[in-house]
């Protein structure tokens, strides 16, 4: 589960003041770093600001009230999620690094 901070993080991102949407942000929360995961960011922290940016991109397409904005959002994420994927000290362990 998502931790307090980021909920409330991705809460202001998405203009919410409000705590009935709480389990479902800290849903996506778990789910957008699932999808990183996938991608083969080794272990995606929510205190890593590039990784809490995704995360906030991730809810906030998920959240939009129209077609638009949530395909915007999403491309963006995309974007973010490509750039953390090649990003030094991001993804996994390279051949070269396991077998130095």
């Amino acid at each position: 589960m998502a931790n307090e901070a980021t909920i409330a993080k991705v809460k202001t991102a998405i203009r919410i003041s409000h705590a009935l949407l709480d389990q479902e942000i800290g849903d996506q929360v778990d789910a957008c770093l699932a999808d990183l995961r996938l991608v083969g960011i080794a272990e995606p922290s929510e205190e890593d600001t590039l990784v809490l940016s995704a995360i906030k991109l991730w809810c906030k397409s998920e959240n939009a009230d129209n077609v638009a904005d949530r395909e915007s959002f999403r491309d963006a994420y995309d974007k973010q999620k490509a750039c953390l994927m090649t990003a030094s000290g991001y993804g996994l362990p390279s051949d070269e690094e396991v077998t130095a």
